[in-house]
C-alpha cells in the first residue's frame, strides 16, 4: 500500500473504511509519513475504520492533517491569447 502511494503522485485520496487495521499499521504508515514526508505530500486524505487505539487514531489524523496543509495548489495551464485582426 505505501508502495503503491509513493509511486502514485495523482491519487491524493485513499478510502480504507472498511477495511482492518491494526494499531501497528497504522503507526507504521504514520511513521512513513514522518520519515519520508516529500514521498507522500501528494496524499491528502486517507480514511481509516474508527475502530482501534485512540491514540493512534489521533496521531494518524494529525499527521495527515499537516499533510493537507502543506499541499501546494496546482497552477492551471494558460493559453495563449488570438490576436485580433
Amino acid at each position: 500500500m505505501l508502495f503503491c502511494m509513493r509511486k502514485n503522485k495523482k491519487l491524493a485520496k485513499y478510502d480504507f473504511k472498511f477495511n482492518t487495521f491494526t494499531k501497528e499499521g497504522l503507526d507504521q504508515i504514520s511513521n512513513m509519513f514522518e520519515e519520508e514526508k516529500e514521498k507522500y505530500e501528494h496524499v491528502t486524505e486517507i480514511e481509516v475504520p474508527e475502530r482501534g487505539d485512540k491514540d493512534t487514531m489521533e496521531r494518524f489524523k494529525k499527521i495527515i492533517a499537516a499533510n493537507k496543509g502543506s499541499k501546494k495548489g496546482k497552477k492551471g495551464k494558460k493559453g495563449k491569447k488570438k490576436k485580433k485582426g
